[in-house]
């Protein structure tokens, strides 16, 4: 004796974020039979719904000899097609009814949570990529010594247990697996600064290989196979070019773009970003603490004593206000054997000032870091602080290493 009762019962099963994947047939109307053979329903029909690409179906039938109070009676089942319409919870309700007798019963349950076929990643190396300055011309070769050409690494893969055919649906206990051979195209761009570079590389494969693209400012890795870009990003320099060419510091990003199968899943695209390591300069970096754009001016006097001349640029650090660190920007160039002066407050017209708002701004009184895109032992720096009296007082410049924000190097200390 089931717990539904005797005569026609109307089953109604209403999926929420899925559809059925094909068509809904009156086979999958089962009886999940444990232990005890027979036939619990009789009389069915399939009433309405079940297309492709529904979201409900309707089955009749008389169903007083199904039960589900345990193991070992036969209980109604269903096998359907569900296939998954987007990422989240996908969950199925069932009523079913009958006039005469007068009968109600309402259910629902979690079939599976989605979410998307494959994982995308974009990991920052941690192993400073330096720009060499004692390279022959400087600047055209990436330093070895301390450092290499690795920016980080790429990798598209299946997502761990996640399943194109959720298990215990359309005959499958098991369920099917999310498999590499999934995704029919992938394609990786990788954007920043190639200036001077041979094509770098994606898991040891050229951005200049066939069916690739390598141009000034984005290198593209195109392949029919998820795993194929799975490794390292690696800039490569021109070290034969004639004339050999500087290269340029660069942040570089990752935007990957995969398509999957349509005939299995709802939602093709596959899409993924992030920032891998950025390239610097070899350089020298000096800090200015105390500087102040509103009040004692500090006069910094820059030699530079090589015959190329050094661009410079700056940042400051932290203020009295407590505002974050500002981007580094460029303050200009020392001219070969010559020098140039830099204010923090007030200067002559034409003269580099700190506190101009095309630099800082009045920012308060600060650190300010500034980067030379030379060797110590080619640079004079002198600072003096002016009062508004006019008092003049000889202030030490300290040179530190700045290893954390990757804006340089120190190679040496600035003479006084």
């Amino acid at each position: 004796m089931g717990q539904f009762p005797s005569g026609t019962s109307t089953i109604t099963i209403d999926l929420t974020n899925a559809t059925f994947g094909t068509a809904v047939a009156l086979a999958d109307m089962i009886e999940a039979t444990n232990n005890v053979a027979g036939t619990c329903f009789s009389g069915a029909a399939l009433a309405s719904g079940g297309a492709v690409a529904q979201s409900s179906v309707v089955f009749t039938a008389d169903i007083s000899g199904c039960a589900a109070a345990t193991l070992t009676d036969d209980i109604l089942a269903f096998d359907l097609p569900i296939r998954p319409s987007s990422t989240g919870t996908v969950s199925a309700a069932i009523s079913i009814t009958q006039t005469s007798p007068a009968y109600s019963f309402t259910d629902s349950l979690t079939i599976a949570t989605n979410n998307t076929a494959f994982t995308t990643a974009v990991t920052a190396d941690t192993t400073l990529t330096q720009i060499d300055l004692s390279s022959t011309p400087k600047f055209t070769a990436f330093d070895t010594v301390g450092a290499d050409a690795i920016l980080g690494t790429v990798a598209v893969a299946p997502r761990a247990n996640t399943f194109k055919v959720i298990p215990g649906t359309t005959g499958n206990l098991a369920g099917v697996a999310v498999a590499a051979a999934d995704m029919t195209a992938l394609k990786v761009t990788v954007s920043g600064d190639y200036t001077g570079q041979n094509a770098p590389t994606l898991n040891s494969v050229a951005a200049s290989a066939a069916g690739n693209s390598f141009a000034a400012g984005a290198a593209e890795f195109n392949s029919a196979t998820s795993s194929a870009f799975n490794g390292n990003f690696v800039l490569v320099d021109n070290t034969t070019a004639n004339p050999q060419v500087e290269l340029n510091a660069s942040a570089y990003s990752v935007a990957i773009e995969g398509t999957l199968a349509s005939a299995t899943y709802a939602t093709t695209a596959v899409t993924g970003s992030g920032n891998l390591q950025s390239s610097v300069r070899e350089g020298t970096t000096v800090a200015l603490p105390w500087t102040s754009s509103n009040g004692t001016n500090s006069v910094i006097r820059l030699v530079n004593e090589s015959a190329t001349a050094v661009p410079f640029t700056g940042r400051v650090l932290r203020t009295d206000s407590g505002a974050a660190a500002t981007s580094s920007i460029s303050l200009g160039t020392i001219p070969a054997n010559s020098e140039i002066v830099v204010y923090s407050a007030s200067g002559p017209a034409g003269a580099v000032v700190l506190s101009d708002a095309a630099l800082f701004g009045d920012f308060g009184r600060g650190d300010v870091e500034m980067f030379f895109e030379a060797a110590a032992g080619n640079l004079i720096a002198q600072r003096f602080l002016v009062t508004g009296t006019g008092e003049v007082t000889d202030f030490p410049i300290f040179s530190a290493g700045d290893t954390t924000t990757g804006v340089a190097t120190v190679e040496g200390t600035l003479p006084r």
